[in-house]
């Protein structure tokens, strides 16, 4: 397109031959409507790779975040504090216990216990 525009730019034109200058105008319009389609080939393709970094933008984030899930799981699963454990445990033994204890006491009780 470049290389047709220069041609034409380069050819002598008369201005006083009506042919000359339909020549001359028919080669630049030529010349600017492939310019116009290069144009728009390009910024096709930059929108297309926009688009494609875009979306590797966005996986790569996606992928850190799971990353990051998976290590922070991971670690709730091997990170035990002991103590705490412990005295959760310790906690539950007593709360059982004590459920266990209320419960006998509650099923031993009736109506008839209290009648003369």
């Amino acid at each position: 397109t470049v290389s047709n525009l220069i041609k034409t730019l380069s050819t002598p034109t008369n201005p006083s031959n009506p042919a000359s200058v339909a020549l001359l105008t028919a080669g630049i319009n030529n010349a600017m409507a492939g310019l116009n389609n290069s144009l728009n080939s390009v910024l096709t393709a930059e929108a297309s790779q926009g688009a494609r970094l875009n979306q590797l933008t966005a996986l790569t984030t996606n992928a850190n975040n799971l990353g990051l899930q998976y290590k922070q799981t991971l670690s709730n699963l091997q990170d035990l504090d002991y103590n705490a454990a412990v005295s959760n445990l310790t906690q539950e033994q007593t709360i059982l216990t004590a459920a266990q204890k209320s419960f006998v006491q509650v099923e031993n009780l009736s109506m008839f216990n209290y009648l003369p």
